[in-house]
């Protein structure tokens, strides 16, 4: 079990082996007089509790259960990976240390008990709002997928393979290398471009196959990596290359061939915006966020780069307006709805837990000062592994006579 508190200044991991999980009705009770019983109402449930007992054990478990008593003193929601159902934001109501050095050797037992609170404003927990963008996200890919077989021409099998080959490309290029970050993943990746190169060289064309094989070569990499800016580069650079897919004006000419490029092309951007919302579906310390302005800004990417890819898919339905209505291309016919929800539901989860992160500060250093002093200042000491310092250094970009003196005037940034 891993327990990251409110500060994120460090991780704790646990052994755990079991705990309850309980849940309490809200029941109104109505009681009259001279009328025999009650009239009772059901109101719906409380938050869950989550009572847990777990252990920190090796040498040094003293030293860190000793830490991990100081930390349950910061104020606000923690971060906890369960074991067996993952991600939850939960706060803390008590803990009991069991101290025992005589039959415990290298072993110290917590005793804790625990709420999963619900965000004011969207009145959801942090569990359940990762796991709307889940649920939107596979009705996404259905609608997706369905218009991309309404969409496409079958006879027309060449154009709609180029353009399926040109979508294998550009995933291989812009993706492979963060799938390459996970030999499983590296390999199932693999094993899906494999079965598309099958697919298209069967006799008979499977066309919902073939979306859900496309939709799963885009997505699978997110599986790799859990760093957020590193996941919305490679995505960001994958939904350009792809703004060059749609049909030239000379390919209007043949109407089947250009509609196969268009639909796969609206497929791929798809999967992208899907891809670009699940991004956001680990909690933001979970992926390498730091402050809340830098979850503010990887909201605010999700939606340039929503409206952006919009924007395209309609540009490519403009280029199709002339033609008979049967050959006109409809931009996002049926998934537009869903993208639109799947972006919006991936913006509020993010918005709604980056309460946990920390307010980034700037200060201007009023004589010169070096780095280490500064960060052991700020941050209340070095840190495990002198990992604020690490943070102080990669936080300000420092490299080279930086990292001994910055000199005065020079502005810093703190995270408090």
């Amino acid at each position: 079990m891993k327990l990251t508190p409110p500060d994120k200044s460090i991780a704790f991991t646990a052994k755990w082996r079991q705990s309850p999980r309980s849940i309490e009705k809200k029941v109104a009770q109505f009681n009259y007089p001279l009328i025999r019983g009650t009239v009772v109402k059901d109101l719906d449930v409380k938050s869950d509790m989550w009572p847990l007992q777990f252990f920190f054990d090796g040498p040094d478990h003293d030293l860190i259960a000793d830490k991990f008593i100081k930390a349950t003193r910061q104020r606000g929601p923690w971060t906890v990976i369960h074991p067996v159902y993952g991600f939850h934001m939960l706060q803390l109501l008590s803990v009991t240390e069991n101290i025992d050095r005589a039959d415990s050797e290298n072993i110290t037992e917590f005793n804790t008990e625990w709420i999963e609170g619900i965000d004011p404003l969207t009145l959801l927990t942090a569990a359940e709002m990762s796991s709307q963008v889940g649920i939107r996200s596979d009705m996404t890919a259905v609608s997706a997928a369905d218009q991309f077989v309404k969409g496409i021409d079958t006879s027309k099998r060449f154009s709609l393979s180029r353009s399926i080959a040109s979508v294998t490309a550009k995933v291989n290029k812009y993706l492979q290398p963060i799938a390459n970050m996970s030999t499983a993943v590296n390999k199932e990746m693999l094993d899906v471009i494999n079965a598309q190169q099958d697919l298209m060289s069967a006799a008979i064309l499977t066309p919902l196959s073939i979306a859900g094989n496309i939709q799963a070569m885009i997505e699978l990499p997110l599986k790799a990596i859990n760093d957020v800016r590193t996941r919305m580069d490679a995505y960001g650079n994958l939904a350009v290359s792809l703004f060059d897919l749609r049909p030239q004006i000379h390919e209007l000419i043949r109407p089947g061939e250009a509609l196969n490029k268009a639909n796969v092309q609206q497929l791929a951007l798809t999967s992208v915006i899907t891809a670009n919302a699940k991004i956001v579906t680990v909690h933001p310390a979970e992926g390498g966020l730091r402050s809340q302005k830098q979850a503010i800004e990887i909201a605010q990417l999700i939606s340039d780069r929503y409206d952006a890819i919009v924007a395209n898919l309609d540009e490519t339905q403009v280029l199709f307006e002339e033609k008979r209505l049967v050959d006109q291309h409809f931009s996002q016919e049926q998934s537009y709805f869903d993208t639109a929800l799947v972006t919006a539901k991936a913006i509020e989860f993010l918005l709604a837990s980056m309460c946990s992160l920390k307010v980034e500060r700037r200060m201007t250093l009023d004589r010169p000062r070096c780095p280490v002093e500064i960060a052991i200042s700020e941050y209340g000491g070095p840190g495990n592994d002198d990992e604020n310092i690490d943070l102080f250094i990669e936080s300000n970009k420092l490299t080279g006579t930086d990292i001994l003196l910055l000199p005065a005037l020079r502005e810093v940034v703190i995270y408090a």
